[in-house]
This record gives C-alpha cells, structure tokens and sequence, in this order.
C-alpha cells in the first residue's frame, strides 16, 4: 500500500510539472551511476579518450620529432597508447620543482619559454621500453610544440627503474621555469633551429616547407632519390663530416664542403630532425620501410653515373 502511494505521488509530481511547463531535475541517482549502461558509457569514453590522444601524439611525433619516431621500434601508435596508461599511472607520483632547472645548450634555452608555460595536462604520452642493447629509455610527448625531450641519444639507462625516475624528473619540469647553467652563455638565435650531430650542436636558420620543397624535390628528381633516401644520405654526410671520415658520397657537387654540410643540416633541421647518430639513421631507415645494404647499392649506381658523365 505504502509503494502504491509512493508511486501515486510521483506520477502526480510529473504531471503538475509537465502542466506549467517545468518537468522535474531529479539528476542521477546513485541507482543511476551503478546501472551497467552507464559504466560502460563511461568505459567507453575513456577508451575513446586514450586512444585520441595516442593518435595525437603519434601525429605530434611524425611532424615535429623524427627522432623519436627513428629510435622507437614497432607499432607507434601501439606504443603511444601505452604510454597513455603509463602516464596516467605515473602522474600521481610527479612532485613539482622546487628549485629551477638549469640548461646548458642551445636546445635548453630556445625549449625555457614552452617547458615554463606547459603542464602535466598538456602531457599526451609517456613512452617507456627497452633498447636494442637491453638498456631502457624514455621519451615524454605534449601538445605544446617543441616540448617533446627524453633520454639521450646513445646514452641509454640501466634499468626500467631509473628510466621511470627519470621520466617522473623530466614531469616535474612542465611549468617550472628554466634557467641557464653558470657557465653557459646565452646565444642569439635569430630564428634558428638547433639540431645534434653526435655531441656537437648547431644552430640553422628556420625556412618553410613551402621554402624547403623545391630545392629537396630537385636533388631527388635529378638522382632518382626519395626524399627519406636523401635524408639519409645527408645524415650519413653529417656523420662522416663529424667523425673526420671523408664524406661517403657528395650529392652537392656544386658547392664546397662547408656548403654541403650547411645544405644537409638545414634539410634535416627544417624536415624534424632534432639528433643525427647512427642510431636515429638506422631507426629511421626501418621506420619509413628503407633497406639500407639496397641503398648503398643505388648509391654506388649514382656515384658511377656521375662518373661517366665527367
């Protein structure tokens, strides 16, 4: 009897509200957010919501950190979707900085004004896995643009532990401002890009795609190059150049050596090239589907056509 008169009572509720025009707000009931439907909505926004922000980084990681992209083998997007979930377990544990942190390169200080202005909710991935030599690495991916840092080329971590440690430090940067090292002294950039061949760091001026695409498309048309082979082929240069090695192979015969070396660090600098090692070489080779035994051939091919043309 006590249910009917309960029911009675809300059905005359509604039906006084539908008559003025106002039906009643109850909101969600505790019954309401227990219900099976609404977990699996929510489980399925979140799913949604991850899988949005792997694709995400894996677009921030094509166009602005070909490095990363060379250094991380397998599926990218796979990876970065890991690295959503690994993100969000390590959140918790990020403690701010207290003190500033100091840079001591190029790339430090033209980075400062993103990394003092960014935060953990601009954060898309954490990458975390093992290297080819069974060592660990990290690479921490944002939305900002130029906030995409890790580990150091060739210099990977011992264990899975301190690249967590590691990766949790670098968290802790996002929003802390930068400063420079006591014996780094500041340099002009004047628009330049700042890009790392082994240890060595230069800074390049900055050009536009639109700038770039002529000039690379001519060098590749006219050696039957794509444009990932030359990209190659000028990393090979950079490092030959760096090691005091003769260079392998001049594609710019018409300009001296400075000029050449100029050429292939603006191309790489201006095309998301951030480090030049034979490791990001070799990463990157597997990551656009290029065997490089094959194009050392095409090069020998190209090297003896030059020839017979002289």
């Amino acid at each position: 009897m006590i249910e009917n008169v309960q029911i009675l009572r809300h059905v005359c509720i509604t039906h006084y509200f539908h008559m003025v025009g106002h039906p009643p707000d109850r909101g969600p009931s505790d019954d309401d957010a227990c219900t099976p439907w609404s977990y699996a909505a929510r489980r399925s926004k979140m799913k949604n919501e991850t899988r949005l922000r792997a694709r995400k980084a894996v677009n921030v990681i094509r166009r602005e950190s070909l490095t990363i992209m060379a250094t991380w083998k397998g599926n990218l997007y796979k990876r970065c979707l890991e690295g959503v979930a690994e993100f969000e377990r390590l959140r918790p544990r990020v403690k701010p900085a207290t003190e500033p942190a100091r840079y001591c390169s190029l790339m430090g200080q033209q980075a400062a004004g993103q990394f003092a202005a960014a935060s953990l909710d601009n954060v898309l991935t954490v990458l975390i896995g093992e290297t080819a030599d069974d060592k660990w690495q990290y690479d921490i991916v944002t939305d900002i643009p130029g906030v995409c840092f890790g580990s150091p080329i060739g210099r990977p971590l011992a264990s899975r532990e301190e690249a967590e440690k590691r990766a949790l430090g670098g968290l802790a940067l996002l929003g802390a401002p930068l400063q420079p090292a006591d014996d780094y002294e500041p340099e002009d950039l004047d628009g330049r890009k700042p890009i790392r061949v082994n240890r060595s760091v230069f800074g390049v001026a900055t050009v536009t795609y639109e700038q770039l695409e002529m000039p690379v498309l001519k060098i590749c048309r006219d050696l039957g190059l794509t444009s990932d082979e030359l990209q190659i082929i000028f990393a090979r240069m950079l490092l030959d150049d760096a090691a005091g090695h003769p260079v392998r192979w001049q594609v710019l015969t018409s300009l001296t050596p400075d000029q050449a070396k100029n050429v292939a660090l603006g191309v790489l600098a201006n095309s998301g090239w951030s480090h030049v090692s034979e490791e990001v070489v070799e990463g990157f080779a597997a990551a656009n589907g290029i065997d490089l035994v094959s194009l050392d051939d095409k090069i020998r091919r190209c090297n003896r056509r030059a020839e017979v043309v002289r």
